[in-house]
């Protein structure tokens, strides 16, 4: 699965990685916040690929702050 995560990462930009962190904060679910990608930017993300993304910036910035960046 990790391969995988590195696919994503790889696709899909920062600037989207971003917005779809700040649409998932204030959605109900990550299917609400895919639909809200969609309408918002024309872009179509799954519920599991938007959630893998949000979780790995998740980790990204925890990993940030422990390290004092």
């Amino acid at each position: 699965m990790d391969c995988w995560l590195d696919v994503a990462e790889a696709t899909i930009s920062q600037g989207v990685r971003e917005l779809v962190c700040r649409l998932n904060a204030g959605s109900s679910s990550f299917a609400a916040a895919a639909e809200n990608l969609r309408r918002a930017a024309q872009l179509r993300l799954s519920r599991e690929t938007l959630r893998r993304v949000v979780e790995q910036e998740g980790r990204q910035v925890l990993a940030a702050q422990k390290s004092g960046a």
